[in-house]
């Protein structure tokens, strides 16, 4: 059973923006290095949350407490890189997602539908992942379960069987 990892949009949670020159979906898939601290610039909003999220749709960066958490409980599939917010001076972390899975089983119906489905075989067995072409950051029931009893702020979980989305069909 898997979780899709998204923002829970609370009221007056920050938004932020990266100063980095890097695809966006470079840095989140892991795909680039960052070995410094990059700066974020607070675009909307002024309540600090474990998680905080940027404006690009894909990036999030995450508090101390929720670094030390995964570390602490062996969280496995991510890697961070230390952030600063302009005008804050709490620490944060921003987190690429380097645990992986095959593609997701694409349904044939056009419109919107309920679910994703995965082949459980292609999973890596990382607690956080993406599936192979896609930016979704998909959990396990581990890290919910991790997240939920340390109340952690402006994330949201939703298990994948649940999820309405959008789909277009692949052509053949």
């Amino acid at each position: 059973m898997f979780f899709s990892l998204r923002n829970k949009q609370v009221n007056g949670a920050m938004l932020l923006q990266g100063k980095y020159n890097y695809n966006f979906f470079d840095i989140s898939s892991g795909k680039i290095e960052i070995n410094q601290e990059v700066t974020m610039k607070i675009v909307k909003g002024k309540k600090l949350m474990d998680f905080l999220f940027l404006n690009d749709g894909v990036n999030f960066i995450i508090s101390s407490k929720c670094h030390d958490l995964f570390l602490l409980n062996k969280i496995c599939g991510w890697k961070s890189y230390r952030v600063s917010i302009e005008g804050v001076s709490e620490d944060y972390f921003g987190i690429q997602t380097i645990g992986r899975s095959g593609k997701l089983i694409r349904d044939y119906t056009k419109g919107f539908i309920t679910g994703y489905n995965l082949d459980y075989k292609t999973w890596d067995g990382s607690d956080i992942f993406s599936p192979e072409a896609t930016h979704h950051k998909f959990i396990s029931k581990k890290l919910l379960e991790l997240i939920n009893e340390n109340k952690l702020t402006n994330v949201e979980m939703l298990n994948i069987n649940d999820v309405k989305h959008y789909n277009i069909p692949e052509k053949n």
